[in-house]
């Protein structure tokens, strides 16, 4: 981790080329006012959508970022007018069947430009409602004396993917199988544009530690070996989980 004043951290704001990626699964609104059993102990003022897309925004702005990929986004236009003021501009796709929620990228508008879009809707496998994206993004030349971007071909291009894989825990064959199409997909777009570099984002619904994210990190497994169950490592907590703690909790119980 580079500390701020240090060398790599000064190395890093001369590099002009660094790109910044952020990824949240924001929880959609639609889902936390269904599932309210999982939310019981958070107040409600906290779930409030106006209030939250406020912090959202302001959480972003933390990381300067030049690239955000959302999941669980069921308010896509009000994210598209509230990140506009900073300088987005993003792409949506919803998830098929009954759900209300899917999958966005933003992009800041003065340093990339969309070349190519594709999206995955896993149903057409066999693999559930769930729904990934894919965008060949070009970096823009950008005229900082003058302020408007270069007329001249941009320079380089990336490949953004964001999934949302699937929750149910025990169908990590179905995790397993939307995790390889969506990688799959990304190699041939990424073949097609000229070998250009590839980022991965999303909510994967699994633990590092999990066979999942040996697959990802190997391309690798061998799924005789792993029962479904248990390849992303979740854990189902019962419904009265008592899984939120407010800040007044959290300094009592560090004294």
């Amino acid at each position: 981790m580079a500390t701020e004043g240090s060398p790599s951290s000064r190395k890093l704001r001369k590099r002009k080329d660094k790109v910044v990626v952020v990824s949240y699964n924001i929880l959609g609104v639609e889902n936390a006012s269904k599932h309210s059993d999982l939310y019981f102990q958070v107040p409600p003022g906290l779930l409030n959508w106006d209030r939250r897309k406020r912090l959202i925004r302001k959480e972003l702005n933390h990381y300067n970022p030049s690239i955000i990929c959302f999941q669980e986004v069921d308010r896509f236009n009000d994210l598209a007018d509230i990140l506009r003021k900073d300088g987005f501009i993003g792409v949506y796709k919803a998830r098929t069947g009954e759900a209300y929620d899917g999958c966005a990228i933003f992009w800041k508008e003065e340093l990339f430009t969309l070349s190519h879009q594709e999206n995955i809707e896993f149903r057409n496998f066999g693999l559930r409602d769930n729904v990934a994206q894919l965008c060949v993004l070009k970096k823009v030349l950008y005229d900082s004396q003058f302020k408007h971007k270069c007329r001249s071909t941009p320079t380089k291009s990336l490949l953004v993917g964001n999934i949302h894989v699937l929750f149910n825990p025990n169908r990590g064959d179905v995790k397993l199988g939307q995790i390889r199409l969506f990688l799959e997909k990304a190699h041939s777009i990424s073949q097609e544009w000229g070998s250009i570099p590839i980022v991965i984002a999303g909510d994967l619904n699994s633990m590092p530690q999990s066979a999942m994210y040996q697959f990802l990190a190997s391309s690798e497994l061998d799924i005789l070996q792993h029962d479904r169950r248990k390849i992303s490592r979740q854990v189902e907590y019962p419904s009265g989980y008592k899984g939120y703690r407010s800040q007044e909790e959290d300094v009592g119980s560090s004294s």
